[in-house]
């Protein structure tokens, strides 16, 4: 009877070993899990970052003709052959009555 006894202790024992290395790896399984994911994140955020330095940058590098042309436009001077000194033709015309700071007409 000893025998039997001391056998179904040894089994509990054992059984209970078994239900707490499978609970402690489990549990080292959710922080290796968790520690994965946020290096995924981590990872994400800094791809995203590089993206939008990479998108500014081309940004940066590309005027914006149609907001230049609209500009010259909305002046009234006749499109893009003017400037703020010259009218539709791209000639200086000076202002009515004399003369003007270009050195004369």
């Amino acid at each position: 009877m000893a025998g039997v006894a001391a056998g179904a202790i040894i089994g509990v024992l054992t059984a209970t070993g078994s239900a707490v290395a499978a609970h402690q790896t489990a549990i080292k399984g959710r922080r290796q899990q968790a520690k994965a994911q946020k290096k995924a994140q981590s990872q994400a955020l800094s791809t995203k970052r590089q993206n939008a330095q990479a998108a500014d940058r081309a940004n940066r590098k590309k005027p914006d003709i149609g907001a230049i042309i609209a500009a010259n436009q909305s002046k009234g001077g006749g499109g893009i052959s003017s400037t703020d000194l010259s009218g539709s033709s791209g000639m200086y015309t000076p202002p009515s009555g004399g003369s003007s700071d270009l050195g004369g007409y």
